[in-house]
């Protein structure tokens, strides 16, 4: 079973808009997890393309939020918790405010962070979900964010979601 799971690995990338201004919130969104199967997350990480050092999150989102206009995540994200993007959502990466930066990206420098804590062997994504990667600091809002995942799709009787 386990040599089946591993069989069925994919590696998945999604690439967030770029800034529209500086000071834009920079963000990336997944693709919905399709009905009727899950997504078994066992590693993801975020490549920030940004001018400032900034506190990156990891975020699983409710099916509504595939509905949201696209175009206001950008002046919605602010501090995440209060806005709508964020609403219902689970937060997966370790840390929780700007000034706890755990998850760092650091100013000039193109490297990938790891958001999905070391801890977790796995974490199930069920149908209709997505994840949402988004930054701390619209002052370094002047790049893009990529979300690289690996998951494995299951069906629903593989999972306990």
């Amino acid at each position: 079973m386990r040599g089946e799971l591993v069989r069925r690995l994919q590696n998945r990338q999604w690439i967030g808009p770029q800034a529209a201004v500086n000071g834009d919130d920079l963000f990336v969104l997944s693709d919905a997890v399709p009905r009727g199967e899950a997504w078994k997350l066992v590693q993801a990480s975020i490549f920030g393309n940004t001018n400032g050092n900034v506190a990156i999150w990891l975020y699983a989102v409710p099916p509504w939020v595939f509905g949201y206009p696209l175009a206001d995540f950008f002046s919605k994200i602010g501090t995440f918790k209060f806005y709508l993007p964020t609403r219902g959502a689970v937060q997966l990466s370790v840390g929780g405010t700007p000034a706890s930066n755990e998850i760092q990206e650091v100013s000039g420098i193109a490297n990938s962070v790891r958001v999905f804590p070391r801890s977790w062997r796995s974490f199930f994504l069920p149908p209709g979900w997505g994840l949402l990667g988004t930054m701390s600091s619209p002052t370094a809002s002047t790049g893009f964010l990529t979300l690289s995942v690996g998951l494995i799709r299951v069906g629903l009787d593989e999972c306990l979601c």
